[in-house]
């Protein structure tokens, strides 16, 4: 459980830090940037291994008066042999940030799938993690 925790922890800093790099966009269309992290992780639907993800990430990056919107469409990949998508969203306001995503994977080899859901809030500077889980929705 430490490990799914950590991993969600790493993959909402990974996704924060290209954020914050991310200059604000003055005006539309919004600012497209790709970009890609892979580390190490626990396979789902066999905690006892581990696995190497590759996650991939379109991010869209839109303004709304004092308000920011982070789109990242994911797809994901693993040495153990799971592809699948996701979609994460992330609202950044004066005090507050709430970043959430969902992405399901399915290994090609087994027909296992697994799905990762989760948010992310920083309030005031102060990251919370709420409500985070790497789930095998299915094992064989």
């Amino acid at each position: 459980m430490q490990h799914m925790r950590r991993a969600g922890i790493l993959l909402g800093v990974a996704m924060l830090a290209t954020m914050i790099t991310v200059a604000p966009a003055a005006a539309d269309p919004p600012v497209e940037i790709t970009d890609s992290r892979t580390f190490a992780d626990v396979d789902p639907c066999d905690p006892s291994g581990g696995d190497i993800v590759t996650l991939s990430w379109t991010l869209k990056l839109h303004e709304h008066g004092n308000n920011t919107v982070f789109i990242f469409d994911t797809t994901v990949t693993t040495a153990n042999g799971y592809v699948g998508t996701g979609h994460e969203t992330t609202v950044v306001t004066s005090n507050n940030q709430l970043f959430t995503f969902n992405i399901m994977t399915t290994n090609l080899d087994t027909g296992a799938k697994a799905k990762v859901q989760g948010n992310l809030k920083i309030v005031q500077g102060e990251a919370v993690v709420d409500n985070f889980t790497l789930t095998c929705v299915r094992d064989v």
